[in-house]
């Protein structure tokens, strides 16, 4: 075409310069494809640059990117994505441990405050007609010089009298009057701990499983 004798030179130079545009368009989406496909690479060296095992010197460093090792790179990477990631978990393990300090500490005073009242865990419950045999062991406190409030229509007695020690094991005995009906009864048991502090302890006691509730009241 450029041969023709008819086109003039303005022609020639116009044909020219369109083709030249087509291939500076053409070079430009070739440049955008090859970044998008090696975007992964591109991102390696951005990050940590052009490895110094390239060939060739400074010209080289920016056409020997072809030769830069990316195994390398991505090793590199992963390590510290790996590094990052055991930092964090350092991190919160720190906090963890901060946690479950606190929660030693807590568990410490719940068993400081449990030695200060007796806990009667159940053992066995023996029912015979209106009469009920708790047996417990004391896994809290020692108590002393205790007293025991009745409700109506049950009596409560201990096998101890005056003292009841840590760990001790015994019963407590409830009659059933003829006029009680009822599937609960309530009583109030009033002691000296150790350390001499009154304390007065509610319980309620259920017919239906057999089981001892307690809440404790320090009145002084």
């Amino acid at each position: 075409m450029l041969n023709n004798p008819n086109l003039s030179f303005e022609k020639m130079l116009e044909v020219m310069a369109s083709g030249i545009s087509i291939v500076k368009y053409l070079l430009i989406l070739l440049v955008i494809l090859l970044i998008y496909l090696y975007r992964y690479e591109i991102k390696l060296l951005l990050k940590y640059g052009v490895s110094d095992e390239s060939i060739g010197g400074k010209f080289l460093k920016i056409i020997g990117v072809k030769k830069t090792d990316f195994s390398k790179l991505e090793k590199r990477d992963l390590n510290d994505k790996v590094d990052s990631m055991l930092d964090k978990f350092n991190k919160s393990t720190v906090d963890f441990e901060i946690d479950e300090q606190f929660c030693e500490e807590e568990d410490l005073l719940e068993s400081a405050n449990d030695l200060g009242t007796p806990n009667f865990r159940s053992l066995k419950a023996i029912r015979n007609s209106n009469t009920i045999m708790y047996h417990f062991v004391n896994d809290g406190g020692a108590i002393h010089n205790f007293c025991i409030n009745n409700s109506e229509g049950v009596a409560v007695s201990f096998n101890y009298e005056n003292r009841i020690e840590a760990n001790a094991t015994g019963y407590i005995k409830f009659e059933l009057l003829d006029n009680f009906n009822e599937n609960k009864f309530n009583f109030t048991l009033v002691c000296y701990d150790e350390v001499n502090n009154l304390h007065q302890i509610n319980y309620e006691y259920s017919l239906s499983d057999n089981k001892l509730h307690s809440t404790d009241r320090l009145l002084n």
